[in-house]
Protein backbone atom coordinates (compact mmCIF):
# COMPACT_ATOMS: atom_id res chain seq x y z
CA UNK A 1 0.00 0.00 0.00
CA UNK A 2 1.18 3.52 -0.76
CA UNK A 3 2.56 5.84 1.99
CA UNK A 4 0.82 8.51 0.69
CA UNK A 5 -2.19 7.02 1.27
CA UNK A 6 -3.04 8.17 4.82
CA UNK A 7 -6.57 7.41 5.46
CA UNK A 8 -9.05 5.08 4.51
CA UNK A 9 -13.18 5.06 5.51
CA UNK A 10 -14.86 2.37 7.73
CA UNK A 11 -18.63 2.31 8.81
CA UNK A 12 -19.09 6.53 9.73
CA UNK A 13 -15.16 7.17 10.65
CA UNK A 14 -12.04 7.99 8.46
CA UNK A 15 -9.20 5.63 10.18
CA UNK A 16 -5.34 5.54 9.26
CA UNK A 17 -3.95 2.76 7.59
CA UNK A 18 -2.14 1.67 10.35
CA UNK A 19 -5.06 0.47 12.04
CA UNK A 20 -6.79 -2.65 10.56
CA UNK A 21 -10.30 -3.47 10.82
CA UNK A 22 -10.88 -6.07 9.06
CA UNK A 23 -11.63 -9.36 11.01
CA UNK A 24 -11.53 -13.05 9.42
CA UNK A 25 -15.59 -13.18 9.61
CA UNK A 26 -15.95 -10.30 7.06
CA UNK A 27 -18.44 -12.29 4.62
CA UNK A 28 -16.50 -10.30 1.75
CA UNK A 29 -13.65 -12.06 2.51
CA UNK A 30 -15.11 -15.31 3.08
CA UNK A 31 -17.72 -15.28 0.74
CA UNK A 32 -17.29 -12.67 -1.59
CA UNK A 33 -20.45 -11.31 -0.71
CA UNK A 34 -20.12 -7.61 -1.61
CA UNK A 35 -20.28 -4.82 -4.23
CA UNK A 36 -17.92 -2.29 -5.42
CA UNK A 37 -17.42 0.99 -7.97
CA UNK A 38 -14.59 2.97 -8.39
CA UNK A 39 -14.26 6.66 -9.13
CA UNK A 40 -11.59 8.25 -10.83
CA UNK A 41 -10.13 11.37 -9.30
CA UNK A 42 -9.19 14.22 -11.34
CA UNK A 43 -8.42 17.37 -10.07
CA UNK A 44 -10.14 16.40 -7.14
CA UNK A 45 -13.44 16.08 -8.91
CA UNK A 46 -15.14 12.50 -9.18
CA UNK A 47 -15.21 12.01 -13.01
CA UNK A 48 -19.10 10.60 -13.71
CA UNK A 49 -19.99 10.76 -9.76
CA UNK A 50 -23.54 10.17 -10.41
CA UNK A 51 -23.59 7.52 -12.90
CA UNK A 52 -21.06 5.72 -10.43
CA UNK A 53 -23.75 6.05 -7.26
CA UNK A 54 -26.26 5.22 -9.90
CA UNK A 55 -24.65 1.78 -10.39
CA UNK A 56 -23.64 1.50 -6.41
CA UNK A 57 -26.79 1.58 -5.33
CA UNK A 58 -28.30 -0.64 -8.00
CA UNK A 59 -25.45 -3.28 -7.76
CA UNK A 60 -26.30 -3.16 -3.77
CA UNK A 61 -30.00 -3.72 -4.28
CA UNK A 62 -29.54 -6.74 -6.85
CA UNK A 63 -27.26 -8.52 -4.32
CA UNK A 64 -29.81 -7.74 -1.17
CA UNK A 65 -27.21 -5.42 0.05
CA UNK A 66 -28.72 -1.84 2.19
CA UNK A 67 -26.03 0.80 1.80
CA UNK A 68 -27.18 2.39 4.73
CA UNK A 69 -26.06 6.04 3.78
CA UNK A 70 -27.62 8.58 1.56
CA UNK A 71 -25.97 9.80 -1.98
CA UNK A 72 -25.10 13.35 -0.33
CA UNK A 73 -23.17 11.49 2.92
CA UNK A 74 -21.03 9.38 0.12
CA UNK A 75 -20.37 12.60 -1.98
CA UNK A 76 -19.30 14.11 1.06
CA UNK A 77 -17.34 10.74 2.44
CA UNK A 78 -15.61 11.18 -1.16
CA UNK A 79 -14.72 14.68 -1.10
CA UNK A 80 -13.13 14.53 2.37
CA UNK A 81 -11.15 11.55 1.96
CA UNK A 82 -9.82 13.10 -1.00
CA UNK A 83 -8.84 16.02 1.08
CA UNK A 84 -7.29 14.73 4.25
CA UNK A 85 -4.99 12.30 1.60
CA UNK A 86 -4.31 14.93 -0.44
CA UNK A 87 -2.73 13.10 -2.94
CA UNK A 88 -3.22 13.92 -6.92
CA UNK A 89 -4.78 11.69 -9.67
CA UNK A 90 -6.00 8.60 -7.71
CA UNK A 91 -8.93 6.44 -7.56
CA UNK A 92 -11.75 5.81 -5.09
CA UNK A 93 -12.96 2.42 -4.58
CA UNK A 94 -16.81 2.12 -3.00
CA UNK A 95 -17.35 -1.39 -1.25
CA UNK A 96 -20.18 -2.78 0.29
CA UNK A 97 -20.13 -6.21 1.64
CA UNK A 98 -22.38 -8.45 3.72
CA UNK A 99 -20.30 -7.33 6.91
CA UNK A 100 -19.23 -9.17 10.31
CA UNK A 101 -20.50 -12.51 10.64
CA UNK A 102 -19.81 -15.12 13.46
CA UNK A 103 -21.46 -18.08 11.83
CA UNK A 104 -19.43 -16.98 8.64
CA UNK A 105 -22.33 -17.09 6.39
CA UNK A 106 -25.33 -15.36 7.78
CA UNK A 107 -25.37 -11.74 6.67
CA UNK A 108 -26.37 -9.36 9.59
CA UNK A 109 -25.35 -5.63 9.18
CA UNK A 110 -23.52 -4.38 5.76
CA UNK A 111 -19.82 -2.58 5.90
CA UNK A 112 -19.20 0.36 3.87
CA UNK A 113 -15.28 1.37 3.10
CA UNK A 114 -13.67 4.16 1.04
CA UNK A 115 -10.51 2.70 -0.39
CA UNK A 116 -8.31 5.50 -2.31
CA UNK A 117 -5.45 4.37 -4.45
CA UNK A 118 -2.44 6.63 -6.09
CA UNK A 119 -3.22 6.30 -10.19
CA UNK A 120 -0.62 6.65 -12.65
CA UNK A 121 -1.69 6.95 -16.57
CA UNK A 122 -1.27 4.38 -19.00
CA UNK A 123 1.89 4.02 -21.02
CA UNK A 124 1.67 5.54 -23.78
CA UNK A 125 2.62 2.22 -25.76
CA UNK A 126 -1.41 1.11 -25.21
CA UNK A 127 -2.57 3.76 -27.65
CA UNK A 128 0.50 3.39 -29.94
CA UNK A 129 0.88 -0.17 -30.36
CA UNK A 130 -2.71 -1.60 -28.69
CA UNK A 131 -2.79 -4.51 -26.45
CA UNK A 132 -3.78 -8.49 -26.64
CA UNK A 133 -6.50 -10.13 -25.06
CA UNK A 134 -6.73 -14.21 -24.38
CA UNK A 135 -10.34 -16.05 -24.37
CA UNK A 136 -11.26 -17.57 -21.86
CA UNK A 137 -14.68 -20.02 -21.47
CA UNK A 138 -16.48 -17.58 -18.73
CA UNK A 139 -19.97 -15.68 -18.20
CA UNK A 140 -19.61 -13.56 -14.76
CA UNK A 141 -22.42 -14.75 -12.15
CA UNK A 142 -24.25 -11.69 -11.84
CA UNK A 143 -23.32 -9.63 -15.66
CA UNK A 144 -25.32 -6.80 -14.41
CA UNK A 145 -23.87 -6.66 -10.38
CA UNK A 146 -20.56 -5.08 -10.30
CA UNK A 147 -19.63 -7.31 -7.59
CA UNK A 148 -16.19 -8.65 -5.60
CA UNK A 149 -14.85 -11.71 -7.66
CA UNK A 150 -12.79 -11.20 -9.69
CA UNK A 151 -11.29 -15.02 -9.13
CA UNK A 152 -10.98 -16.33 -13.07
CA UNK A 153 -8.73 -13.32 -14.76
CA UNK A 154 -6.73 -13.26 -10.61
CA UNK A 155 -5.90 -16.83 -11.32
CA UNK A 156 -5.06 -15.93 -14.94
CA UNK A 157 -2.35 -13.69 -14.26
CA UNK A 158 0.78 -15.82 -15.36
CA UNK A 159 -1.26 -17.23 -18.08
CA UNK A 160 -1.77 -13.43 -19.23
CA UNK A 161 1.88 -12.79 -18.52
CA UNK A 162 3.11 -15.55 -20.01
CA UNK A 163 1.16 -14.81 -23.36
CA UNK A 164 1.68 -11.21 -23.07
CA UNK A 165 -1.87 -10.22 -22.96
CA UNK A 166 -3.08 -7.35 -21.25
CA UNK A 167 -6.48 -8.81 -19.90
CA UNK A 168 -8.83 -11.73 -20.70
CA UNK A 169 -12.22 -11.35 -22.97
CA UNK A 170 -15.20 -13.31 -21.76
CA UNK A 171 -16.26 -15.19 -24.70
CA UNK A 172 -19.26 -18.44 -24.40
CA UNK A 173 -20.86 -20.85 -26.81
CA UNK A 174 -19.50 -17.80 -29.36
CA UNK A 175 -20.41 -15.06 -28.07
CA UNK A 176 -18.16 -11.76 -26.61
CA UNK A 177 -19.76 -10.31 -23.78
CA UNK A 178 -17.13 -8.36 -21.91
CA UNK A 179 -13.45 -8.34 -20.93
CA UNK A 180 -12.54 -8.36 -16.78
CA UNK A 181 -11.90 -4.96 -15.92
CA UNK A 182 -13.78 -3.55 -19.25
CA UNK A 183 -16.37 -3.09 -21.97
CA UNK A 184 -15.53 -4.54 -25.21
CA UNK A 185 -16.11 -2.87 -28.88
CA UNK A 186 -15.48 -3.30 -32.31
CA UNK A 187 -15.41 -1.05 -35.40
CA UNK A 188 -16.97 -2.39 -38.95
CA UNK A 189 -17.64 0.40 -41.89
CA UNK A 190 -17.09 3.09 -39.57
CA UNK A 191 -20.26 1.11 -36.92
CA UNK A 192 -19.77 1.28 -33.40
CA UNK A 193 -20.53 -2.55 -32.33
CA UNK A 194 -20.96 -3.49 -28.21
CA UNK A 195 -22.96 -6.08 -26.54
CA UNK A 196 -24.85 -5.69 -23.62
CA UNK A 197 -26.41 -9.05 -23.20
CA UNK A 198 -23.83 -10.57 -20.05
CA UNK A 199 -21.88 -7.64 -19.75
CA UNK A 200 -21.65 -4.87 -17.09
CA UNK A 201 -22.98 -1.58 -17.76
CA UNK A 202 -19.97 0.15 -17.45
CA UNK A 203 -20.03 3.76 -17.18
CA UNK A 204 -17.22 4.66 -19.81
CA UNK A 205 -19.43 3.02 -22.27
CA UNK A 206 -22.67 4.75 -21.51
CA UNK A 207 -20.69 8.08 -21.90
CA UNK A 208 -18.72 7.48 -24.71
CA UNK A 209 -22.44 5.87 -26.29
CA UNK A 210 -24.04 8.79 -25.00
CA UNK A 211 -21.23 10.68 -27.22
CA UNK A 212 -21.80 8.59 -30.36
CA UNK A 213 -25.07 9.26 -30.38
CA UNK A 214 -26.68 11.39 -33.68
CA UNK A 215 -23.03 11.22 -34.40
CA UNK A 216 -21.95 7.66 -35.41
CA UNK A 217 -23.82 4.68 -36.40
CA UNK A 218 -24.06 2.24 -33.49
CA UNK A 219 -25.14 -1.58 -33.05
CA UNK A 220 -26.03 -2.68 -29.33
CA UNK A 221 -26.60 -6.69 -30.22
CA UNK A 222 -24.49 -9.80 -29.34
CA UNK A 223 -21.37 -9.75 -30.94
CA UNK A 224 -19.87 -13.37 -32.21
CA UNK A 225 -16.34 -14.46 -31.81
CA UNK A 226 -16.54 -15.08 -35.49
CA UNK A 227 -16.74 -11.37 -36.30
CA UNK A 228 -13.05 -10.47 -35.12
CA UNK A 229 -12.28 -11.75 -38.04
CA UNK A 230 -13.72 -9.23 -40.14
CA UNK A 231 -13.33 -6.44 -37.67
CA UNK A 232 -11.22 -2.96 -38.65
CA UNK A 233 -10.77 -1.99 -35.22
CA UNK A 234 -11.71 -3.32 -31.34
CA UNK A 235 -11.03 -1.37 -28.08
CA UNK A 236 -11.90 -2.05 -24.92
CA UNK A 237 -13.20 0.80 -22.61
CA UNK A 238 -13.00 1.43 -18.74
CA UNK A 239 -13.04 4.15 -15.81
CA UNK A 240 -9.23 4.20 -15.39
CA UNK A 241 -8.47 3.61 -19.11
CA UNK A 242 -10.42 5.57 -21.25
CA UNK A 243 -10.61 3.61 -25.04
CA UNK A 244 -7.96 1.43 -25.41
CA UNK A 245 -6.75 -0.10 -28.87
CA UNK A 246 -6.53 -4.06 -29.42
CA UNK A 247 -5.07 -5.30 -31.89
CA UNK A 248 -5.26 -9.15 -31.06
CA UNK A 249 -7.25 -11.33 -29.59
CA UNK A 250 -5.53 -15.11 -29.25
CA UNK A 251 -4.02 -15.26 -32.67
CA UNK A 252 -6.71 -13.68 -34.55
CA UNK A 253 -4.75 -10.17 -35.88
CA UNK A 254 -7.75 -7.01 -35.63
CA UNK A 255 -7.83 -5.36 -39.26
CA UNK A 256 -4.23 -4.81 -40.20
CA UNK A 257 -2.47 -5.02 -36.86
CA UNK A 258 -1.83 -1.42 -35.60
CA UNK A 259 -4.54 1.16 -33.26
CA UNK A 260 -7.25 1.94 -35.88
CA UNK A 261 -7.51 6.22 -36.43
CA UNK A 262 -11.19 6.17 -35.38
CA UNK A 263 -10.48 4.09 -32.26
CA UNK A 264 -8.27 7.38 -32.05
CA UNK A 265 -10.37 9.99 -32.82
CA UNK A 266 -13.15 8.55 -30.44
CA UNK A 267 -10.50 8.53 -27.49
CA UNK A 268 -9.89 11.99 -28.12
CA UNK A 269 -13.74 13.06 -27.96
CA UNK A 270 -13.96 11.60 -25.44
CA UNK A 271 -11.35 12.97 -23.38
CA UNK A 272 -12.29 15.98 -24.18
CA UNK A 273 -16.45 15.12 -22.62
CA UNK A 274 -14.58 14.16 -19.38
CA UNK A 275 -12.15 17.40 -19.44
CA UNK A 276 -15.33 19.30 -19.85
CA UNK A 277 -17.22 17.19 -17.07
CA UNK A 278 -14.26 17.84 -14.23
CA UNK A 279 -14.14 21.55 -15.52
CA UNK A 280 -17.78 22.03 -15.06
CA UNK A 281 -17.90 20.72 -11.59
CA UNK A 282 -14.16 22.24 -10.09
Amino acid sequence: MSKSIQYYFFNGEFISNEVPVLTPYELGMLRGYGIFDFLRIVNGVPVFLEDHLDRFYTSAALMDLKVGYSRKQIVDYVDTLVQINKVGYSGVRLVLTGGFSDSGFTSTKSNFYLLQHILKENPKHYFEKGIKLITVDYIRDFPKIKTLNYALVLRNQKLLKKEGAFDVLYVKDDFISESSRSNFFIVKNKTIITSEENALSGITRKKLLELCEGKYRVQIRPVQFKELRTADEAFICGSTKALVPVVRVDRIKIGNGRPGKFTAQLRAEFKEMQKVYVKNRS
